[in-house]
Formats: structure tokens, sequence, C-alpha cells
């Protein structure tokens, strides 16, 4: 199965990457999104994008992720997710307990999208709608 799908991989990581630069120019527009560069030395075959949430308070990042989950694609927040790996304080097996309140607060406003290669240029385009429409409008609630 594996050699069968080896002439592909070079149009995937081309797919993968055009999908990840699109949605990650999009999402750099707004104030409250900051989506880092890819380090110098990195040779990226991303499947997804990462992005930090800015300037938002707990309830905006509370409606902001209900907005994307209405949306009907999968959002992470790493912070808010009770298995992943990233938030320190879900690793049971580590015999020894962290107070890490800077890394916390980080990876509460700290967000994840799978963006598959077999995704296209509008479905990228879509997804960032949904996402910057879902910032603004937790933004825009916070106001009123």
């Amino acid at each position: 199965m594996l050699n069968a799908q080896l002439p592909k991989l070079d149009r995937r990581v081309q797919d993968g990457r055009r999908n990840h630069d699109l949605t990650a120019e999009r999402l750099n527009r707004s104030p409250w999104i900051y989506v880092p560069e890819k380090l110098k030395p990195e040779e990226r075959a991303p499947d997804s994008i990462q992005f930090n949430l800015v300037d938002l308070t707990p309830s905006e990042i509370d409606h902001f992720a209900q907005l994307t989950a209405e949306s009907g694609f999968k959002l992470k927040i790493f912070g808010r997710s009770r298995d992943n790996a990233r938030a320190f304080w879900n690793l049971q097996f580590l015999p020894e307990k962290f107070d890490l309140p800077k890394t916390r607060d980080m990876l509460m406003k700290a967000c994840d999208v799978r963006l598959p290669a077999r995704l296209t240029v509008e479905d990228c385009i879509s997804i960032s709608d949904v996402i910057l429409s879902a910032v603004a409008t937790a933004k825009r609630g916070a106001a009123a």
C-alpha cells in the first residue's frame, strides 16, 4: 500500500503547504489571531495549522470555541482538550506535577485545525472564513 502512495507524496506535500500558507495568510489578517512563521531550517509537510488567539478573554475564547464547533469542522484548543498531550497536565504518567502558569495560559489560546492535502483552495477559504467570523463575533459579543 505504501509503495502505491509514494508517487503521490510530492503532490500531497505541495498541496499541504498551499493549504497551510493560504489559510495562514488569511488568518493573520485578524488582529485576534497569530499564525507563527515557520522556522528557517524547517521543511514542512503540514496537514494542519496551529495558531494563537490574541487579546481574547476566557469568555471570548469560550464563545469562539462554541461558534467554531457549531460550524461543522473540528478546531481544537490545546489547553481545553482533555486528551491533548500538548497540555502537560494531561500527562498522567509523569510522577511530578508542574505548575507552569505561562505555559498553561499559552496553551489555553493555542488552536489546531486539520487541513488535509485533499482540501481545495475553496475549502481552505471557507475554513478560514468560519474562523475569522467566529473570532470577530466573539470579540463583538464581549463589546455588546
